[in-house]
């Protein structure tokens, strides 16, 4: 067995003593419980790229479903106007055919 002098004020002393109380007086299960956590951080960090990816990919995808949505709307728009102006046209040759007519009654009389 290795023994060791360490110079450690107080406060140091209690720290190192609270983490060797609570990984049951061991600094051999205080390495172990390190471990552990940092390989619990590094899974972590590693799941949060991905899901930082996945919600890139996302607003990715989210961006071009908007871009989509104003061409959509742009073209309804255009649509809706042209379908106004066929109206339009077809009212007033309507009121063409109804004068046309009724100058032909006209002249029949």
């Amino acid at each position: 067995m290795k023994c060791y002098i360490v110079d450690l004020s107080e406060e140091e002393y209690n720290a190192l003593k609270g983490m060797t109380d609570v990984n049951e007086g061991s600094y051999t299960k205080m390495a172990e419980s390190y471990s552990n956590l940092k390989t619990s951080c590094d899974e972590m960090t590693a799941a949060l790229s991905e899901k930082e990816a996945e919600i890139s990919e996302y607003n990715t995808k989210i961006q071009e479903m908007t871009e989509q949505a104003t061409e959509y709307t742009n073209s309804i728009s255009e649509l809706e106007a042209k379908v106004s102006a066929a109206e339009n046209k077809y009212s007033e040759m309507e009121t063409n055919y109804t004068a046309l007519q009724e100058e032909l009654e006209g002249a029949k009389a």
